[in-house]
């Protein structure tokens, strides 16, 4: 997240338990608190959503490499 977006959490939360505290809303605690939950779950889905297309490209790299190795082996007669 950027700056922008953890203020906005802090911000949100401060307020929800500022209003919490004082009776104007009734909620409960954990949508009270939801803006630092929210924002967790986001980031997590973000870091899972990024080692799954690091995943990818490293797999395709090393298919590709292997393609590579192997039409050069083939070029100077040297099979495996």
């Amino acid at each position: 997240m950027k700056r922008t977006g953890v203020a906005l959490v802090v911000l949100l939360t401060v307020l929800f338990v500022g209003l919490k505290l004082a009776g104007i809303i009734a909620w409960e605690w954990g949508w009270v608190l939801s803006p630092l939950w929210i924002g967790a779950g986001l980031a997590l889905i973000g870091w899972i959503v990024g080692m799954a297309v690091l995943a990818v490209i490293v797999t395709v790299m090393a298919v590709l490499g292997e393609r590579k190795n192997r039409a050069i082996r083939q070029r100077r007669g040297v099979r495996r």
